[in-house]
Parts: C-alpha cells; structure tokens; sequence
C-alpha cells in the first residue's frame, strides 16, 4: 500500500513538474493576446497556416497597408516607404514630387491628400522609383481640393501603378 501511494505521489510531483514547464515555455500551440502599440508598418509577424509552412507577413499588409506619412514640403521631392499608404501634405504644394513606395505587395493602394484647409493651387507629381510604371501617364493632381487626394492601386502581374481616384 505504502508502495502504491509513493508511486501516486511521485506521479502527481512529476504532472505538476511538467505543467509548469510547459506554462512557462512558450509554445506555438498557445493562444492569448499580443498588444503592439507603436508599430510603424515595417515589423513581420509570423504566421503558423496550420500546415507544414510557417509564414511570414508584414504588419502594413495585416492592418491593410493603412499607415501614413506627414509632409509639410511645398516644393522639391518627398520619399515614401511602403510602411505609408497615405501621404498626408500638411503645406500648400505648389510644385511637388511624391516618390511612390518602392516594391509594394500586390493590391497595394497609395494615396496623396491634402490635408489643409485651402485648395492647393500647384501641380503634384507622382513618380516610382523601381522598375514599376504608373499607367496611362495618370502621374499627376493638380490644383488638389481642401480635403481631396489621390490615389494609385498596384498590380504585381505588370508591375504598373493605376489611379483609382
């Protein structure tokens, strides 16, 4: 009898030693909520499909690429990365280039808008820097509305940027 309530004992010490263990390492089969509160758009997040591959995925992608950039540049070039979907222009542009994002994901949509109160009386320019063209020469908003943007959508198939608005 004394043998058998060692052995029971001894079985609940080492189930007890286990589930600890494992509440403590991570797992890829546990569940719970993350939090992130400051991302920027250019973070990964690996993603378990349920089958032999594990992916990952940019978190621009996730949020569907909403993140933006502030400018308050009037004349000369602005630069975006594909962490901003909007450019956001702070400053009356009166002759202004926009460098698109470079390498954008399929479906992408980038959007130049004027978030002030007058209408811009200039002529913005929307350019790509890599091997990307942007359809039927669409590449310009003139005099933009208080309020109003533009916007491109990109397709992976042709490499080409269209104007959706």
């Amino acid at each position: 009898m004394k043998n058998i309530l060692a052995k029971i004992v001894a079985a609940l010490i080492a189930a007890f030693a286990i589930s600890v263990a494992l509440a403590a390492a991570p797992s890829v089969y546990q569940t719970g909520v993350l939090i992130l509160t400051s991302l920027v758009g250019t973070e990964y997040i690996t993603v378990d499909n349920g089958g032999p591959r594990i992916t990952t995925v940019p978190v621009n992608v996730i949020r569907n690429g909403l993140g933006y950039q502030i400018s308050a540049s009037t004349t000369g070039t602005v630069v975006t990365t594909v962490a901003a979907a909007n450019l956001l222009l702070t400053g009356a542009a009166t002759t202004l280039t926009v460098d698109m994002p470079p390498s954008p994901a399929d479906g992408f949509r980038f959007a130049v808008a004027n978030v002030t109160g007058s209408n811009f009386s200039g002529t913005i320019t929307v350019a790509t820097t890599d091997s990307s063209t942007i359809a039927n020469s669409l590449n310009t908003a003139s005099n933009l509305t208080a309020g109003g943007s533009q916007a491109w959508q990109y397709t992976a198939a042709g490499t080409v940027w269209y104007r959706v608005r």
